[in-house]
Protein backbone atom coordinates (compact mmCIF):
# COMPACT_ATOMS: atom_id res chain seq x y z
CA UNK A 1 0.00 0.00 0.00
CA UNK A 2 0.95 3.68 -0.92
CA UNK A 3 0.21 6.21 1.87
CA UNK A 4 1.99 9.10 0.05
CA UNK A 5 2.57 9.42 -3.69
CA UNK A 6 4.65 12.21 -5.04
CA UNK A 7 4.54 13.41 -9.01
CA UNK A 8 5.67 16.56 -10.37
CA UNK A 9 4.50 18.88 -13.23
CA UNK A 10 5.00 21.64 -15.38
CA UNK A 11 1.24 21.53 -16.28
CA UNK A 12 1.75 20.14 -19.84
CA UNK A 13 0.26 17.83 -21.49
CA UNK A 14 2.84 14.70 -20.84
CA UNK A 15 2.89 16.08 -17.20
CA UNK A 16 -0.73 16.20 -16.87
CA UNK A 17 -0.91 12.42 -17.92
CA UNK A 18 1.47 11.23 -15.38
CA UNK A 19 -0.75 13.23 -12.97
CA UNK A 20 -3.85 11.69 -14.03
CA UNK A 21 -2.34 8.11 -13.41
CA UNK A 22 -1.05 9.15 -9.70
CA UNK A 23 -4.28 10.82 -8.93
CA UNK A 24 -5.86 7.43 -9.91
CA UNK A 25 -3.54 5.67 -7.59
CA UNK A 26 -3.74 7.78 -4.98
CA UNK A 27 -7.73 7.50 -5.26
CA UNK A 28 -7.71 3.68 -5.16
CA UNK A 29 -4.98 3.09 -2.33
CA UNK A 30 -6.55 6.09 0.03
CA UNK A 31 -2.74 7.85 -0.26
CA UNK A 32 -2.06 11.36 0.03
CA UNK A 33 -0.89 13.11 -3.20
CA UNK A 34 2.07 15.52 -2.90
CA UNK A 35 2.45 17.55 -5.98
CA UNK A 36 5.40 19.09 -6.97
CA UNK A 37 6.35 21.77 -9.73
CA UNK A 38 9.88 22.64 -10.04
CA UNK A 39 11.63 25.78 -11.66
CA UNK A 40 14.36 27.72 -12.14
CA UNK A 41 15.13 31.50 -11.32
CA UNK A 42 18.03 31.82 -13.90
CA UNK A 43 15.88 30.88 -16.69
CA UNK A 44 15.01 33.90 -19.27
CA UNK A 45 11.30 33.92 -19.57
CA UNK A 46 9.43 36.69 -21.33
CA UNK A 47 6.15 37.52 -22.59
CA UNK A 48 4.42 39.89 -24.21
CA UNK A 49 1.73 42.11 -23.17
CA UNK A 50 -1.09 42.06 -26.20
CA UNK A 51 -2.77 45.86 -25.38
CA UNK A 52 1.15 47.13 -25.85
CA UNK A 53 5.01 46.94 -26.83
CA UNK A 54 6.02 46.51 -23.12
CA UNK A 55 7.65 43.31 -22.19
CA UNK A 56 7.32 42.34 -19.20
CA UNK A 57 9.46 39.49 -16.90
CA UNK A 58 7.29 36.32 -15.78
CA UNK A 59 7.71 35.09 -12.47
CA UNK A 60 8.02 30.97 -12.53
CA UNK A 61 7.63 30.32 -9.13
CA UNK A 62 3.87 32.16 -8.96
CA UNK A 63 3.11 30.04 -12.65
CA UNK A 64 4.27 26.88 -11.02
CA UNK A 65 1.92 27.70 -8.18
CA UNK A 66 -1.24 28.25 -10.38
CA UNK A 67 -0.59 24.73 -11.84
CA UNK A 68 -0.11 23.53 -8.78
CA UNK A 69 -2.98 24.86 -7.52
CA UNK A 70 -5.20 24.05 -10.66
CA UNK A 71 -4.11 20.74 -10.18
CA UNK A 72 -4.69 19.93 -6.82
CA UNK A 73 -8.41 21.39 -7.41
CA UNK A 74 -8.96 18.82 -9.46
CA UNK A 75 -7.30 16.03 -7.56
CA UNK A 76 -9.35 17.41 -4.59
CA UNK A 77 -12.49 17.04 -6.66
CA UNK A 78 -11.60 13.36 -7.15
CA UNK A 79 -11.38 12.59 -2.66
CA UNK A 80 -7.97 13.07 -2.80
CA UNK A 81 -5.88 14.14 -0.11
CA UNK A 82 -3.77 16.32 -1.82
CA UNK A 83 -0.48 18.86 -1.17
CA UNK A 84 1.87 20.88 -3.29
CA UNK A 85 4.62 22.95 -3.45
CA UNK A 86 6.34 24.57 -6.11
CA UNK A 87 10.40 24.78 -5.31
CA UNK A 88 13.11 26.07 -7.47
CA UNK A 89 15.86 23.87 -8.41
CA UNK A 90 16.72 20.91 -10.88
CA UNK A 91 13.12 18.99 -11.05
CA UNK A 92 15.06 15.77 -10.61
CA UNK A 93 16.51 16.64 -7.69
CA UNK A 94 13.74 18.14 -6.69
CA UNK A 95 11.41 15.52 -7.05
CA UNK A 96 13.66 13.52 -5.11
CA UNK A 97 14.10 15.93 -2.01
CA UNK A 98 10.49 16.03 -1.76
CA UNK A 99 9.63 12.05 -1.86
CA UNK A 100 12.72 11.98 1.20
CA UNK A 101 11.13 14.77 3.20
CA UNK A 102 7.76 13.24 2.91
CA UNK A 103 8.37 9.51 3.29
CA UNK A 104 7.03 9.16 -0.29
CA UNK A 105 6.28 5.51 -0.98
CA UNK A 106 6.59 5.84 -4.60
CA UNK A 107 7.16 8.58 -7.67
CA UNK A 108 5.25 9.20 -10.52
CA UNK A 109 7.09 10.32 -13.60
CA UNK A 110 6.29 10.96 -17.53
CA UNK A 111 8.63 9.84 -19.53
CA UNK A 112 10.55 12.69 -21.08
CA UNK A 113 10.55 11.27 -24.80
CA UNK A 114 14.51 12.11 -24.95
CA UNK A 115 15.99 10.28 -28.22
CA UNK A 116 19.06 9.99 -29.40
CA UNK A 117 22.60 11.01 -28.02
CA UNK A 118 20.96 14.05 -26.49
CA UNK A 119 19.66 11.29 -23.78
CA UNK A 120 22.97 10.27 -23.20
CA UNK A 121 24.60 12.98 -22.35
CA UNK A 122 21.99 15.53 -20.75
CA UNK A 123 19.97 12.27 -18.79
CA UNK A 124 16.50 12.50 -18.15
CA UNK A 125 14.48 13.47 -15.34
CA UNK A 126 12.63 10.00 -15.06
CA UNK A 127 16.72 8.44 -15.37
CA UNK A 128 17.96 10.66 -12.55
CA UNK A 129 14.83 9.95 -9.94
CA UNK A 130 15.35 6.03 -10.75
CA UNK A 131 19.00 6.14 -9.99
CA UNK A 132 18.51 8.16 -6.72
CA UNK A 133 14.93 8.10 -5.70
CA UNK A 134 14.35 6.92 -1.77
CA UNK A 135 11.52 5.05 -3.16
CA UNK A 136 9.83 3.14 -5.53
CA UNK A 137 9.29 4.61 -9.12
CA UNK A 138 6.70 4.80 -11.46
CA UNK A 139 7.00 6.07 -15.29
CA UNK A 140 4.06 6.64 -17.36
CA UNK A 141 4.80 6.54 -20.62
CA UNK A 142 3.30 9.94 -21.66
CA UNK A 143 4.20 9.50 -25.78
Amino acid sequence: MYKTVVVGTDGSPRAEKAVDEAIDLARSENSKLYLVAAFSANERHWEEIQSSAKVERVNLGQIAEQVLARTAKRAEEQGVDVDYSAEEGDPAEVLIEVADRENADLIVVGNKGMTGAKRFFLGSVPNKVVHHAPCGVMIVRTD
